[in-house]
């Protein structure tokens, strides 16, 4: 390449007291070379996450030896909260974490004020105490049209807990495998077990209904049941 002013393609550093870059091209002879302009990328948004707090908790060992552990998880926070996480450590005497369960619990946004359940099943340990850290961030839960119409539980002549009701479509379009869940109270508020469940029919036609029925196993001192409609 030649030609009037210019030179043959140089690559080279140039240096100030205050910066230094590399510099690649055909330079004009005699150009002076300035400084280039400092871009700035945008700060990326990192939304801090956001704590549940724990209203409700219960654990105990099953007849195969897991161990349970049952929470009820409130959204205190003036916003809804999405991509919710929970991990649970499964502590010793002294408080030491012998093991931590990452997980999410039965529904993975709330809305503001609302409530999650949780129920975690670990196999091959027995632990003394356990804690539990949950949290999501801001976002908007979404809003399942199914509202609960009725519902009952008793315990049966073959030794387990029932509890069955019907779920009724408020919305404008069907409904596809929504699912409830359902939490035990004992006499002392503690959520003792929990169980997710699909109504039937599992497609609900606006204004149509489903009924569920579940059984427990473990249901201590049963007081009273709760049922969530889940996102």
């Amino acid at each position: 390449y030649s030609g009037a002013g210019m030179s043959e393609p140089v690559e080279a550093i140039v240096s100030t007291p205050e910066w230094r870059w590399r510099l690649a091209g055909w330079p004009t002879r005699g150009a002076q070379v300035s400084r280039p302009p400092v871009v700035h990328a945008a700060p990326t948004a990192t939304a801090a996450p956001l704590a549940l707090t724990l209203i409700s908790r219960s654990g105990h060992l099953d007849s195969s030896g897991r161990f349970h552990v049952v929470a009820l998880l409130r959204n205190e926070n003036p916003v809804d909260l999405v991509n919710l996480s929970v991990r649970v450590n499964l502590l010793s005497e002294d408080n030491e974490v012998r093991r931590a369960i990452a997980t999410e619990p039965y529904a993975r946004s709330v809305p503001a004020g609302a409530v999650v359940p949780l129920h975690v099943v670990a196999d091959g340990i027995e632990p003394a105490n356990f804690s539990i850290v949950a949290g999501g961030i801001s976002g908007i839960a979404p809003a399942l049209p199914l509202a609960v119409e009725a519902s009952s539980g008793s315990e049966a002549s073959d030794g387990f807990y029932y509890v069955e009701g019907r779920v009724r479509n408020t919305g404008d379009s069907r409904l596809d495998f929504p699912r409830v869940a359902i939490v035990l109270i004992d006499d002392s508020d503690r959520s003792v077990n929990a169980e997710v469940i699909l109504p039937v029919p599992s497609q609900i036609e606006p204004n149509g209904t489903a009924t569920f029925r579940v059984r427990f196993a473990y249901f201590p001192r049963v007081r009273s049941h709760q049922i969530y409609v889940l996102p």
